[in-house]
């Protein structure tokens, strides 16, 4: 049963890769026209499932969770331009709060940074959170315009690069999650199937906090679970896990509930009457009061008028 359920996941697997790299001529498959002529393509294609056989044959010599954390690596280096190239090709505009978001942007850029419509000033009043994936977006857009890449009717390569950097990052953090909860084993097929997921779905790789946001909480659960093994690292911990718990509720307040169940489960498991857990407490709080700053700071660069009453729609 189990050799049967393997070669079943292969088969699909290396489908999934021929569909997606070999259908440059279907314009269906597309949201946008295709990155390179469609020989190269072809050759590019080849040379990706040659890499792909090469990485799945040599995944039966791992024998125990060092060699499988390598190979996972290892395979994490050929699917970042992997899926880079597939989202050149399928990348797509959205609507909704992104299509907000890419409209002030626009708007800012055209303007210089000095001006953006009054609708904008009032979405961002009701919804204040999207305030730092504004700066971020707008940023990127100005390096690319810097270096003469930026067209508004074109999707953004920079953003396409950190959104998939992000993307198999969090696939990583969550192998190594997996790992620690369970067994090697169960986290190798834990990453393989949350990377067939991120193949199959151009919704992954849109820059908004549904898509990479999801590092955060993930992060964060990784941060609390590995023990630390410097002083360095030990200092820094719970400084860290507050930042990111303020980063977590700024891009998706619901995600700060991670931090909330941490917090609860640390001081459960401690005695009360331990200094450490008090101290560590203490920083996290100061850590995450400074990472929810950070919208304050990046709306005084923005020509945004924003009207405090308004917030959430109230």
């Amino acid at each position: 049963i189990t050799s049967g359920v393997t070669m079943l996941f292969a088969v699909s697997t290396v489908l999934i890769n021929l569909i997606v790299v070999f259908s440059g001529t279907h314009s269906w498959m597309y949201k946008t026209e295709g990155l390179l002529a469609y020989p190269i393509d072809l050759v590019l294609g080849v040379l990706i499932i040659t890499a792909l056989s090469f990485f799945f044959a040599n995944a039966k010599n791992l024998r125990g969770e060092k060699t499988a954390t390598r190979f996972i690596k290892k395979a994490c280096c050929v699917a970042y331009p992997l899926l880079f190239y597939w989202s050149c090709n399928y990348a797509f505009k959205t609507g909704w709060d992104v299509g907000i978001i890419d409209g002030t942007v626009s708007e800012l850029l055209k303007s210089h940074w000095t001006s953006v419509g009054e609708w904008y000033s009032s979405y961002f009043s009701w919804y204040p959170n999207n305030i730092f994936l504004l700066w971020c977006t707008a940023v990127l857009r100005a390096v690319e315009a810097g270096f003469g890449l930026f067209n508004s009717s074109a999707f953004s390569r920079v953003e396409l690069l950190i959104t998939c950097c992000i993307t198999i990052m969090t696939s990583y953090l969550m192998y190594r999650v997996l790992c620690i909860l369970t067994s090697w084993r169960m986290a190798l097929c834990g990453w393989l199937l949350c990377m067939t997921y991120i193949a199959i779905s151009p919704w992954t790789i849109v820059f908004y906090s549904d898509s990479i946001g999801l590092i955060v909480p993930i992060g964060i659960f990784y941060l609390y679970l590995k023990e630390p093994k410097t002083s360095c690292a030990i200092k820094w911990k719970w400084p860290l896990l507050g930042f990111l718990s303020g980063i977590a509720y700024i891009l998706k307040p619901q995600t700060f509930i991670v931090s909330i169940a941490i917090v609860l489960i640390h001081f459960s498991l401690e005695s009360s009457r331990d200094k450490r857990i008090w101290i560590s407490t203490i920083m996290c709080v100061i850590a995450f009061s400074v990472a929810i700053f950070i919208p304050s700071i990046q709306k005084k660069t923005l020509p945004l008028n924003i009207d405090a009453e308004q917030k959430f729609g109230l």
